[in-house]
């Protein structure tokens, strides 16, 4: 699916459709949360950075557990919590260029078409 044509659509109406995929996510199953933290790990390593994402599986809570470093302190939330976070920093991501923002698609919905 092409999220980005330049002349007929904005940013923001894009911007939903792009969250509409993600939120599509089976953020319940620990299977498809690995995936999607190994597709942010290749995001990260191809933007030049590195980031720490262990998770588990709470039988006890009945919830799967995610800790993370994205923002330099380590952090423990649920599955949900953790693609918001994703969310929040492609959201930051998208908004530097136009450039940035058709790579960010490109390689996105790239990565959600094979989680799924």
């Amino acid at each position: 699916m092409i999220l980005y044509d330049g002349d007929n659509m904005t940013h923001e109406t894009n911007w939903d459709k792009f969250c509409n995929k993600f939120k599509k996510l089976d953020m319940d199953s620990k299977f498809e949360v690995q995936k999607l933290a190994i597709a942010w790990k290749k995001w990260v390593a191809w933007n030049k950075g590195k980031c720490t994402i262990e998770i588990w599986q709470s039988f006890e809570f009945d919830t799967i557990i995610v800790l993370h470093d994205f923002f330099g302190d380590s952090k423990f939330e649920d599955s949900y919590e953790f693609l918001d976070d994703i969310i929040y920093l492609l959201d930051l991501y998208s908004g530097e260029s136009d450039e940035d923002w058709e790579y960010m698609i490109d390689f996105w919905c790239n990565q959600i078409d094979l989680l799924r």
